[in-house]
């Protein structure tokens, strides 16, 4: 099996991601304005970067006004969004105007929004543990299979350097994961979306690529294996009944 071994816990990189989006507003506030990663700005305006980007999907947007540039790869980790630290803090003191009332029912909005964010993950892993029960009573080694899946389909944070995937944010070095954060591109993506994309190196993703043909492989044998019972069951199914002159009979009995 392929290791991936982290270099850092999930707290360690949150930590450091939070004082490099707080560096961010710092310096853009020293200098009389600038531009802050997306992360940053949410940060900023205390909701989390899933409520900033549904805001900025909406038809018109909400929020506050952003600016989004394209890299090299289309729809892919060098899409930046970016928001201007004057308009985020008019934008937030705008916020904080409103009567009490508007407050409390845009509070009270953005709680049932994450609580029905909540209730669909909740959904998703009831499934994931149903289908999870069902795998494990086909076939023993269907538990490893699982787990790859949910390795590959899960969204992970991808350090990204000038518009390349460096690697995974628990397992990239510190300059690298530093760098990353201070150009506001730490991408979040299934390993999937990933490997689909240009990486720095290829040893910076052969691990990965590893752990991809592991996981499909696993995949397809647990594929063939459900289908050889299905067909083995329908061989079944399709056998005539036995007739009882049939049951009863003796071999070699005159």
């Amino acid at each position: 099996m392929t290791s991936i071994e982290p270099v850092r816990t999930e707290e360690a990189f949150l930590a450091k991601a939070e004082a490099s989006w707080s560096g961010e507003l710092v310096r853009a506030k020293s200098a009389g304005g600038g531009m802050v990663s997306a992360k940053a700005a949410a940060w900023f305006l205390g909701i989390h970067a899933d409520t900033l980007g549904e805001w900025r999907r909406r038809i018109p947007p909400m929020g506050p006004r952003f600016q989004k540039a394209s890299g090299s790869a289309a729809n892919g980790p060098n899409q930046r969004v970016k928001y201007d630290y004057d308009e985020l803090l008019a934008w937030k003191d705008g916020q904080q105007s409103r009567t009490a009332k508007e407050r409390r029912l845009s509070s009270e909005l953005e709680r049932l929004s994450q609580q029905q964010r909540e209730l669909e993950l909740e959904r998703q892993i009831h499934e994931a543990k149903v289908a999870l029960e069902k795998l494990r009573k086909n076939a023993g080694r269907y538990t490893a299979l699982v787990t790859s899946h949910e390795g590959w389909a899960a969204f992970h944070a991808w350090a990204v350097v000038d518009g390349l995937i460096a690697g995974h944010s628990l397992t990239v070095d510190e300059d690298t994961l530093d760098r990353a954060l201070a150009e506001g591109e730490i991408w979040e993506a299934p390993l999937l979306d990933a490997l689909l994309e240009p990486w720095t190196s290829v040893e910076a993703r052969d691990p990965f690529d590893e752990a991809m043909k592991e996981a499909l492989a696993a995949f397809q044998g647990a594929q063939a294996h459900a289908r050889n019972q299905d067909r083995a069951r329908g061989l079944e199914d399709r056998l005539p009944p036995a007739t009882a002159a049939e049951s009863t009979r003796k071999p070699f009995r005159f």
